[in-house]
């Protein structure tokens, strides 16, 4: 007995969707890229070399059956149009290449559409020996984790605690990622306080809990 071979694979496989679609706008700078093909692929031909983003954006790709993600190290630009290739080095499961580069566009959101929903500090307590520094990091996001540039921080100490420690500097605007960073300084009474920090559009403060040891 003896049993043929199945019909073999000749056709190329292409892109049949991507998230972002072409031209799409007011894409969140965290967002991950998508390309969806018509067929399974070799996941070992799916690289950073065959799935690029323009304007030199590094991250890391991952294929899981026929959906390619290319995750970026960092957040996008915020108003800035990037272009996504999907190059003819892919392969099928065949072996089958595509027959050209695939390339797709879309630009990202302002930063002043995004509102802030959160805001957290970290540390969130210190044990400051007296007359030391300490350097706590305020993040601000919008809604699914986007970070928010250009909103204004401002840091307040609790009326008890006005001669105990200083917060320099007083008010900063966050940076791409939504940081910004603030010293507490102690002085040279032992006791306890807390440091606010409030961002615009938001009522509840990130508050650290101050022990000057």
């Amino acid at each position: 007995s003896f049993t043929t071979t199945s019909v073999s694979d000749t056709t190329p496989p292409t892109v049949s969707s991507t998230n972002p679609t072409n031209s799409a706008t007011g894409i969140a700078v965290n967002t991950p890229i998508t390309a969806t093909f018509s067929e399974e692929m070799d996941v070992s031909t799916i690289t950073t070399s065959t799935f690029i983003l323009s304007s030199g954006v590094m991250g890391t790709v991952t294929c899981d059956g026929n959906t390619a993600t290319f995750t970026p190290s960092s957040n996008l630009s915020y108003s800035t149009t990037y272009s996504a290739t999907i190059t003819n080095g892919v392969m099928d499961l065949s072996g089958n290449v595509m027959m050209s580069n695939y390339t797709w566009s879309f630009t990202t959101t302002a930063a002043t559409t995004v509102k802030a929903a959160s805001i957290v500090v970290s540390p969130t307590e210190l044990n400051l020996p007296k007359k030391t520094s300490k350097v706590v990091t305020v993040t601000v996001t919008g809604e699914n984790g986007v970070p928010i540039k250009g909103a204004t921080v401002t840091a307040t100490i609790d009326q008890n605690g006005k001669n105990l420690v200083s917060i320099s500097p007083t008010n900063k605007v966050t940076d791409d990622k939504g940081r910004a960073t603030f010293t507490i300084t102690s002085m040279s009474t032992t006791a306890e306080t807390k440091v606010n920090f409030q961002a615009s559009g938001l009522n509840k403060p990130a508050i650290v809990a101050v022990k000057v040891l």
